[in-house]
């Protein structure tokens, strides 16, 4: 008699190890995926030290505003004002108004992170905040009027 298929216990075997295999790989595809989303907030960053640089050459002073009247007129790529339509992760800026002095973006990550960031006339530091890994601990990245970028607080340790 020829057999077909498999019996109830091979098929288990196959799903247990099928299991143990997705187990030992989410590690390392969670840290990717945090990974990814820390490139991008670097990009934003550069983004917002030129931006400011130039605000700077045409004003004499560094400025908290993003957006609206006398700022940097910087947003991100597709931004909404919404988190929930936004399609960057990190929270950008400095401590103030939404929509002005910071963006949030769709991990929502509250401005309160904020804190360390500031301009005057002759610096400035932005910060990037976001809780990359889905836990309570923030990614803080922070670039100063040089350039120098600092990972203030890791959250892929």
């Amino acid at each position: 008699m020829i057999k077909k298929g498999l019996t109830l216990i091979e098929l288990m075997v196959v799903i247990a190890i099928i299991g143990i295999l997705a187990a030992l790989a989410f590690p390392t595809f969670s840290n990717l995926l945090a990974k990814a989303k820390r490139t991008e907030a670097l990009v934003q960053l550069r983004s917002l030290c030129a931006a400011e640089k130039i605000f700077h050459l045409e004003h004499g002073t560094y400025t908290t505003k993003l957006l609206g009247p006398d700022s940097i007129s910087w947003k991100p790529d597709g931004y909404r004002n919404n988190p929930a339509e936004e399609s960057f992760y990190y929270t950008y800026g400095f401590p103030g108004t939404d929509g002005i002095q910071y963006v949030v973006g769709k991990l929502k990550t509250p401005s309160s992170y904020l804190t360390g960031a500031y301009a005057d006339h002759s610096n400035f530091k932005i910060y990037a905040v976001g809780y990359i890994k889905g836990n309570d601990k923030p990614d803080i990245i922070s670039i100063d009027n040089n350039g120098a970028i600092v990972v203030v607080q890791d959250a892929l340790e």
